[in-house]
């Protein structure tokens, strides 16, 4: 169940994704050094770290793919 807004944390996390070939291969959370590598470990975390956070679904389905396409998309400038 994603977070309703007014009762999600007022700090940001930050997180790291790292990609291969476009698809996302580690997560790191850089406040508390959680660190998920495989695929579903990193899928499940994105999905928990969103709905603590209140990310809503946009047009891929899910709020880990919500977050793992704004990553994605912030870096094609530079590729």
């Amino acid at each position: 169940m994603i977070c309703d807004p007014e009762k999600a944390p007022d700090t940001p996390v930050y997180l790291t994704i790292e990609f291969k070939r476009g698809v996302p291969v580690k997560v790191t959370n850089v406040d508390d050094g959680h660190v998920e590598d495989s695929p579903l470990a990193l899928f499940t975390y994105l999905n928990k770290v969103a709905r603590a956070n209140s990310v809503r679904r946009t047009a891929v389905k899910n709020p880990a793919g919500s977050i793992s396409l704004a990553a994605d998309e912030g870096m094609e400038p530079f590729t």
